[in-house]
């Protein structure tokens, strides 16, 4: 019966419209119900169904979901997956409708010996630091013994974090620099580019730097993954350096780094590697025609390469690539997926007017105008922002939209009305 009657108000959510009163009682009694649905479809309804079934009623439900502890053998595993994901969406939206009362248990979270989550759930909380964890989160760390707990404290540590504890952290990372797992690794770094970023040059360099059998390769992704979780004008110099690395996977993290975070100073470097690619492939495009069916070879490297240098010039946050600016990038090569994205890109400057498209929850951003995309709404105006006084976009997909996107909706299109655009709407 209750897993049919969560069926009937899925339905009804993604149908026909069912009287208020109906389904506000079929909602009630599906709270009522809720702790005998099976675990997937209580996911479902927190995780996708949240903007129809939020309530202040449910704040105790949602209390007793996140505090319920079950410290399990391996956290990867499906069971202890689905459980955790569970208690972690309770303890997300309990935090949004009670963020005084939620406040001491994600911080009690973040103390564990072994914390069930890491700075994508726990990070919420407006504290840039919180030092009251620091010598917890230390002592943790140091005597860390599987890899689910050491990549969950080594997030937090970036996130919370004071300066206290960065001589011990800084000894341990010496330890393992290039060595440890990329999610240990990466969020340590982060950690002391945040809190001296003097310290953590060397060390950056150090692990760019570590390559070969007795390493992990993280220095493949490392501009981008330090990058996200924090930018330093450190990682800028040191990214730009690194576009010429013998590594093309180097190269290919401090490129997209420097296009999504770069400082407008990142654009002319990217530029220069940009044309001295081009010239050097001019003529030699064939030797760029592989796939992974012929393996992973310097062709499918450099291809990458080349193809994450134009994207970084011409989706970059901190300029704007306009038609112009895109003819330009594919005057200078032949290769075919390359001139091909641009092709794909400038579609959109032909348009009469630029599609602004939003999918957001209470936890989650996704914006996309012309060729550039964005995981915050913020990012999303600054790029708006960019765009020439007087240009024209639509809002909207024609579709019904969630309460969630139609707030998002509504602060972008005051944003684009106070700085003079016109703006139309998809009905």
């Amino acid at each position: 019966m209750t897993v049919s009657l969560s069926s009937v108000v899925s339905e009804a959510w993604d149908g026909q419209e069912l009287p208020k009163e109906l389904m506000d009682r079929l909602v009630n009694q599906l709270i009522a119900a809720f702790d005998q649905l099976p675990l997937n479809e209580q996911n479902i309804l927190l995780d996708n169904r949240w903007e129809k079934i939020k309530n202040p009623a449910l704040v105790p439900l949602l209390k007793r979901r996140a505090e319920l502890f079950q410290d399990f053998p391996e956290m990867r595993e499906g069971k202890a997956s689905d459980s955790l994901r569970l208690s972690a969406s309770a303890l997300l939206h309990w935090y949004e409708m009670d963020p005084n009362g939620a406040r001491p248990a994600i911080i009690n979270e973040i103390m564990r010996p072994r914390p069930r989550y890491n700075a994508r759930v726990l990070g919420v909380l407006p504290d840039e630091t919180l030092p009251e964890v620091d010598a917890a989160l230390a002592e943790h760390f140091l005597a860390r013994e599987k890899l689910d707990a050491s990549d969950n404290l080594a997030s937090l540590i970036e996130r919370y974090a004071s300066d206290a504890i960065l001589p011990q952290i800084v000894e341990e990372l010496d330890r393992h620099n290039g060595k440890w797992a990329c999610a240990i690794q990466e969020p340590i770094l982060a950690y002391v580019l945040r809190v001296n970023p003097a310290m953590a040059r060397s060390r950056i360099e150090k692990a760019v730097a570590a390559r070969g059998e007795a390493y992990s390769a993280c220095n493949h992704a490392l501009f981008s993954a330090v990058a996200a979780l924090h930018y330093d004008p450190v990682l800028e110099e040191l990214g730009i350096r690194s576009l010429d690395d013998p590594d093309p996977e180097v190269a290919i993290s401090a490129a997209a780094m420097l296009g999504r975070h770069g400082s407008p100073a990142a654009e002319s470097a990217l530029w220069e590697r940009y044309g001295r690619w081009c010239a050097r492939w001019a003529g030699h495009e064939s030797q760029l025609k592989v796939s992974t069916v012929d393996g992973l070879g310097e062709g499918f490297y450099q291809r990458a390469l080349g193809e994450t240098l134009m994207r970084a010039l011409a989706a970059g946050q901190s300029w704007l690539s306009d038609k112009a600016y895109l003819q330009r990038l594919s005057r200078l090569t032949t290769v075919p997926t390359i001139r091909e994205a641009l092709e794909r890109y400038l579609k959109a400057w032909d348009a009469p007017a630029f599609s602004i498209d939003v999918q957001t929850t209470s936890l989650y951003f996704w914006g996309r105008v012309a060729q550039y995309e964005f995981q915050s709404i913020d990012n999303l105006k600054d790029k708006l922002g960019q765009f020439p006084a007087g240009s024209k976009f639509v809002l909207g997909n024609g579709r019904e939209a969630s309460p969630a996107v139609e707030r998002s909706i509504a602060e972008v299109r005051d944003f684009l009305k106070s700085h003079g655009m016109v703006v139309d709407e998809l009905k």
